[in-house]
């Protein structure tokens, strides 16, 4: 299979995931059933699962300074991305998401911004690029130190008490200097870890060679076991998640170039700009979920389309660390 074909089913599910996301926090919930709540679940982890994936697959192929240098070649471009979309959206974080940057003392207030940059978050939904710029470099060195058969133990304990043992002493203590840790990198460890470790050779041969209507069948009876047994739902997320990625990568689609870029960049930007649109348009509309959710989508789609015409004008270069 062409790698061409793989990056058009990820650069397509990618989109649809974005656009649940946007589901989720105008809370469609409200109006759809079981089903499609479990599968909210998988939407952030599937957008680990594919960063991941893509980073591990290109620094198995290094070592030494080349890996290191592939590892700050990584971090300074989401950097790039999340501090893009802070001062774009700086007025937004100012009236609805931090005020207190306004409010507290300057050095209180740069020890906020830090804190909340690499384990909370700047703006709605932000905590996945603070999750990536720190998870990261943890899965890379705990890939350093332990081989794929046993890498994922500690990412699996973390993951599993942070979803079973929300009282728990440590759950607690993190959220309380923090945030909740479901919402910040404690929780992201484990999807990137499953990126790794899908990006193994073998494993990735393997799911490759996955028929979709398999792949498709066991990510619907994942979903419906999570529903029926709760208290395993995050065990059958997770095998959501591979489902998803094996339908994702085995997807044979035809090849429109221009139409999968779009794609890509439409569901960075929706995932960057909706939430904030969502408490802007809430003003207006709260009381309708379904016209909120439409509406975000369009605007989303609007200002992504006028980047994305923008970012190659002389003026408009900057645009360009959107994405």
């Amino acid at each position: 299979m062409s790698s061409q074909t793989t990056i058009r089913g990820i650069d397509l599910t990618k989109f649809l995931m974005a656009i649940v996301i946007v589901s989720i926090h105008v809370q469609i919930s409200q109006i759809v059933g079981d089903f499609y709540v479990t599968f909210q679940n998988c939407a952030v982890p599937v957008f680990f699962v594919f960063s991941s994936y893509f980073f591990f697959k290109k620094m198995r192929k290094t070592s030494g300074k080349e890996l290191w240098k592939g590892l700050w070649n990584y971090e300074k471009r989401i950097n790039k991305l999340y501090l893009f979309w802070l001062v774009v959206l700086s007025p937004a974080i100012l009236r609805w998401w931090h005020k207190e940057y306004l409010e507290l003392p300057i050095g209180q207030a740069i020890g906020a911004f830090i804190k909340n940059y690499f384990f909370a978050y700047e703006f709605g939904a932000s905590w996945f690029l603070g999750a990536l710029i720190v998870g990261i470099p943890i899965v890379l060195l705990l890939t350093r130190w332990l081989n794929d058969k046993v890498v994922w133990i500690i990412p699996f304990i973390i993951y599993t008490y942070i979803c079973k043992c929300p009282d728990g002493y440590l759950f607690e203590l993190y959220e309380s200097y923090l945030r909740t840790p479901q919402l910040s990198f404690p929780y992201a460890l484990w999807w990137l870890v499953l990126g790794h470790l899908l990006s193994n050779e073998s494993i990735d041969k393997y799911i490759k060679r996955i028929n979709i209507y398999i792949s498709a069948a066991i990510f619907i009876a994942s979903l419906l076991i999570g529903i029926l047994f709760e208290n395993f739902e995050f065990v059958t997320r997770s095998i959501s998640v591979i489902a998803i990625f094996a339908l994702a990568i085995n997807m044979k689609l035809k090849d429109y170039p221009m139409l999968y870029t779009r794609l890509r960049t439409y569901s960075i930007h929706f995932y960057c700009l909706h939430f904030s649109l969502i408490l802007a348009l809430g003003h207006f509309f709260w009381d309708n979920t379904l016209l909120m959710f439409i509406l975000t989508l369009i605007i989303c789609l609007i200002v992504s389309e006028t980047i994305i015409r923008l970012q190659d004008k002389p003026l408009f270069k900057w645009l360009k660390y959107s994405k």
